[in-house]
């Protein structure tokens, strides 16, 4: 599964979430979070049973409020391989595997561009109609990832 989204960013922070699901407290595969201040950093984590996992943080990051930029998540065998403006920014391991995300939430005040997800004809990702996504969005936005049997 690839991730691309092309976005600009005018709040404090912003996060994109790959879920277990859509209730509250469900897992949190991946927790990514660029926060703007008071430092300029992205915080990556995982939320299992209950529990936040150890945070990884990663500063600088290579995008700035205001500026458009492209935001890329590649799932490997290893983890979530992050790259901006197509540069490698982080990988994080897998603390999840991968075959229990179902939902993707994006939060906070940000102009969503363009959202590509490529996952090889075994996904339905039918709530990604492109009319639906791309523009400014305040609040949240969740889309639920099928798996389509073989």
């Amino acid at each position: 599964m690839k991730l691309f989204f092309l976005l600009s960013v005018t709040p404090c922070s912003f996060s994109i979430d790959l879920m277990g699901g859509e209730a509250a407290g469900c897992d949190l595969a991946l927790h990514f979070n660029a926060q703007f201040e008071p430092e300029e950093v992205a915080v990556f984590n995982s939320f299992q049973s209950g529990a936040w996992g150890q945070e990884e943080r990663v500063a600088p990051i290579a995008f700035h409020r205001g500026d458009s930029f492209e935001l890329f998540f590649m799932v490997t065998k290893a983890g979530y391989q992050v790259k901006v403006n197509g540069t490698d920014f982080h990988m994080f391991a897998h603390r999840i595997p991968v075959e229990h995300v179902t939902t993707m939430q994006i939060s906070g005040n940000i102009n969503l561009e363009t959202v590509n997800i490529f996952l090889g004809g075994v996904f339905d990702m039918g709530c990604l109609d492109p009319m639906a996504v791309s523009g400014s969005m305040g609040g949240q936005w969740t889309c639920e990832v099928k798996e389509i049997p073989m």
